[in-house]
């Protein structure tokens, strides 16, 4: 004769159902979520340069592939951020060529920011804000000032 075994019924505490609700709390809301990245986007704008080359032998990405890389799409303001070349296809179009490896980049931040669970300020220390925005607005005056005082001031006389 078989014999199985049988568990024995007993009642379930309340502590998983605390627990359900305690991770329930953590997450944020998604308007909440997708206030904060659309404010992180708004900050980090890269600023056009008519005159900006990739380097050599880097792989780019035309803006309209560079969209449909990631589920959901990205969205030019959010390409915008990240530095682009303009160049003239054949057709006379002027198309925005992307650094392929910036895009992923940019897409595995974008992933992070929208994690509902992660608290922005995990996400940017606040120096490395503050560091990030004076890299954006360029160098301080001071530093302006110490590269023209180190040039050769020019006297009208010729070089000897």
């Amino acid at each position: 004769m078989l014999q199985y075994k049988s568990q024995k019924k007993t009642k379930k505490t309340k502590a998983p159902a605390k627990g359900a609700e305690k991770a329930a709390k953590a997450l944020l809301s998604q308007k909440e979520v997708a206030a904060r990245w659309a404010e992180e986007v708004k900050r980090t704008k890269w600023v056009y340069d008519e005159w900006f080359k990739h380097p050599p032998h880097t792989e780019t990405i035309a803006r309209g592939a560079a969209k449909d890389l990631a589920t959901p799409k990205l969205k030019p303001s959010e390409l915008d951020t990240l530095p682009y070349e303009e160049k003239f296809a054949n057709n006379g179009a002027l198309m925005k060529l992307h650094d392929l490896e910036h895009v992923d980049n940019f897409i595995e931040k974008r992933k992070r920011w929208l994690d509902r669970t992660v608290h922005t300020s995990r996400l940017r220390p606040q120096s490395a804000a503050t560091d990030g925005a004076q890299a954006q607005a360029g160098p301080s005056s001071s530093a302006t000032q110490e590269s023209t005082s180190s040039a050769p001031q020019d006297d009208g006389q010729p070089p000897n």
